[in-house]
C-alpha cells in the first residue's frame, strides 16, 4: 500500500438509492464528492416498491421525476378488505398541495436511474477495509476492483450502506429498538388475478394479512406473514398467504421472479452525527415496510443533509449545522416508527372477534368521513413533515394550520416571479443552492437586494407579482425557504434587521463572498 494519502470533502459509502441521491445533491451544490459501494452494480431486486409525492419533488430537483413516473404506474387506489367485504377505501391520485402522483416502481429501476442521472460516478466493487475515526479528519482504506489499495482522508463520511452499516459500528454507533416477532414472506410474482393495476390491496385475516400491488412490467408483489421460518420461500409459500386471506380464487401464483422472507425491525440510532460521521437511510433507521415509508424517508434524509453538508464544506456556514440533520432527521425517523408500529399492530390487531370488529368499524369510520385522504394520505406521502422544533427554525409566534408555518414544506403552488413573464411552481423556483426569499410587498425590493448583495452565495431572493391562496401572507410578509423546501423563517417584510439576525444567528453565515458552482444551478 502506498503512503500517498488522497484528500477529498465528502466519502459516501453505499450505492444504494440514499448514497446516490446524497451524492447526486452534492454534486448539485457544488461538492467534490465520490460514492463507493463494494457490490458490481445496482440492485436486481425490486425492494420497496412505492415513491411517495415528496420523494418526486427531490427527484425532479435531480431532473428524474419525469422520467421516474414514465417507468412507473401511478397509485390509483389503496384497498382494505377482511375477506370479500370491503372495508375502505383510499383515493390516492390527488392529493392536493402537490404536482406528483404515488408512483409504482420497483428500486432497482430507481437505483438504476439514479447511478445514471446524477453527476457522480459509482466506484462499484470498491469497499472501505478500514477505517480510522479518532483523528481531526477521518481515513479510510479503500481496496479498489484490481486489489489496489487507496487511502483516503475525507473532511466527512456519509454511512449509507445498510441495516449492517459497517461505518456506523466503526462510529460506535448502535440501533435502539425492536424486531416484530413475526416471520414475513415477500416475493415478485406471476399470477392470474382479476385484480386491478394501479390499486394497492390489503387483504385482512383472523391473524395476519396479505399485501399485493401490480408492478410495471406484470409481475405482483405479494407480501404477508407465514407463522413460522421458512428457509428457502416459493411459489408455494406465497400461494398459501394467498389462499389464507384473498377471496377464493382471486390470485393463482403461476411463476416467480424472486422470493425472500424476514423479520420486521422498528430501529432507530440514538444519533445520526458521530462527529464526521453522519448516518442516512437504514444505517440510522429501519422501519416496516407498511405505507412504504422507509425508502422515501431515506430520500428525505439525503435532502435534508445534502445542502447542510454542502454550506459546511463550503465554508458557508459553521459545523453546527449539522447538528441540525441530527435532530431533525431523528425526530421523524422516531414519528415514523411510532405510525409503522400502528399500522403493524392493525395488521395483527384482530386476534378475537372483539378486535375484528374494532379494525372494522376503524377502517370504515376512516372511509366515511374521509379522513384517510383528508389527514393520513398527506403524512404518508411525507408532505407534512415539519421542523418546527428544528434549532434553524424561527417559529416564535407562528399559528397552528398556517401554511407558510416555519417548519413546514413550502406549499407547491404556481406563482409569477415579477418580470418573469411566466409562472413558475414555487418548489420550482426554489429549487437552487442557496436560502430563497419569497416576498410579494414591494416596499421590500431594495433592502432584500442589498441583503442578497452581502451573501450572494447563500442567498436569492424571487420579488412575485401577487400572492394568493396559501401565499396570500406575502403581500406584507417574507418567508426564506431553506435549499430543502421547508420554510425556515418568516417575517415581516419591513423588518431586514430580524431577518439578517436569524441568517448570522441560528444558520451561522459565514461568508459574504461567492463560493463553489451555485450560479450553475440558480433558477
Amino acid at each position: 500500500m502506498t503512503h500517498q494519502i488522497t484528500p477529498l470533502p465528502v466519502l459516501v459509502v453505499g450505492a444504494g438509492p440514499t448514497g446516490l441521491a446524497t451524492a447526486g445533491l452534492l454534486r448539485r451544490f457544488g461538492v467534490e464528492v465520490r460514492i463507493i459501494d463494494r457490490a458490481a452494480g445496482t440492485s436486481d431486486q425490486s425492494k420497496a416498491n412505492l415513491l411517495w409525492c415528496r420523494t418526486l419533488e427531490v427527484l425532479d430537483e435531480l431532473g428524474l421525476a419525469t422520467a421516474v413516473q414514465e417507468k412507473g404506474d401511478a397509485l390509483r387506489e389503496g384497498r382494505y378488505s377482511a375477506g370479500a367485504t370491503r372495508l375502505a377505501t383510499v383515493t390516492t391520485n390527488a392529493i392536493p398541495g402537490t404536482r406528483f402522483q404515488p408512483t409504482i416502481i420497483q428500486q432497482n429501476v430507481t437505483e438504476r436511474m439514479l447511478a445514471d442521472g446524477i453527476d457522480v460516478p459509482v466506484e462499484w466493487r470498491t469497499e472501505a477495509v478500514e477505517y480510522h475515526l479518532d483523528g481531526d479528519r477521518p481515513e479510510v482504506v479503500l481496496r479498489r476492483p484490481d486489489g489496489e489499495l487507496e487511502r483516503v482522508r475525507a473532511e466527512y463520511l456519509v454511512a449509507c450502506d445498510g441495516m449492517r452499516s459497517p461505518l456506523r459500528a466503526a462510529a460506535g454507533v448502535e440501533f435502539e429498538g425492536e424486531a416484530i416477532d413475526e416471520d414475513f414472506v415477500l416475493g415478485d410474482a406471476e399470477v392470474t388475478t382479476s385484480l386491478e393495476r394501479g390499486v394497492a390491496y390489503q387483504f385482512f385475516g383472523s391473524d395476519g394479512f396479505l399485501i399485493a400491488a401490480q408492478l410495471p412490467g406484470g409481475l405482483w408483489r405479494l407480501a404477508g406473514p407465514v407463522g413460522k421460518p421458512v428457509e428457502s420461500p416459493g411459489a408455494a409459500d406465497l400461494q398459501a398467504l394467498v389462499d389464507r386471506y384473498a377471496p377464493s380464487g382471486t390470485i393463482r401464483v403461476t411463476g416467480t421472479d424472486w422470493v425472500d422472507s424476514f423479520r420486521i425491525s422498528q430501529r432507530v440510532t440514538p444519533r445520526f452525527r458521530a462527529g464526521r460521521v453522519l448516518l442516512a437511510g437504514d444505517a440510522a433507521h429501519v422501519h416496516s415496510p407498511a405505507a412504504g415509508q422507509g425508502l422515501n424517508s431515506s430520500i428525505q434524509d439525503a435532502h435534508n443533509l445534502a445542502w447542510k453538508l454542502a454550506y459546511v464544506v463550503r465554508g458557508l456556514s459553521g459545523e453546527d449545522l449539522l447538528d441540525s440533520y441530527d435532530h431533525e432527521r431523528r425526530e421523524v425517523a422516531e414519528a415514523i416508527r411510532r405510525v409503522t408500529r400502528m399500522q403493524a399492530r392493525m395488521w395483527f390487531m384482530a386476534r378475537t372477534p372483539l378486535a375484528r370488529l374494532r379494525r372494522r368499524l376503524m377502517l370504515r369510520l376512516l372511509d366515511r368521513t374521509g379522513a384517510f385522504e383528508r389527514k393520513l394520505l398527506p403524512r404518508l406521502a411525507q408532505l407534512t413533515i415539519d421542523y418546527a422544533s428544528s434549532p434553524l427554525t424561527a417559529a416564535a409566534g407562528a399559528k397552528k394550520g398556517d401554511p407558510l408555518r416555519p417548519g413546514l414544506r413550502l406549499p407547491d403552488v404556481r406563482v409569477r416571479p415579477a418580470g418573469a413573464g411566466e409562472d413558475a411552481w414555487t418548489l420550482r423556483l426554489c429549487a437552487d443552492t442557496r436560502l430563497t426569499v419569497l416576498t410579494a410587498a414591494p416596499a421590500a425590493v431594495d433592502g432584500l437586494a442589498a441583503l442578497a448583495a452581502r451573501h450572494p452565495a447563500a442567498l436569492a431572493v424571487h420579488q412575485l407579482e401577487a400572492a394568493a391562496g396559501p401565499l396570500e401572507a406575502l403581500t406584507t410578509d417574507l418567508v426564506v425557504v431553506r435549499p430543502d423546501g421547508h420554510v425556515g423563517y418568516r417575517g415581516p417584510a419591513t423588518d431586514l434587521d430580524a431577518l439578517e439576525r436569524w441568517l448570522v444567528g441560528p444558520l451561522a453565515l459565514t461568508t459574504t463572498t461567492p463560493v463553489g458552482a451555485h450560479d450553475a444551478t440558480a433558477h
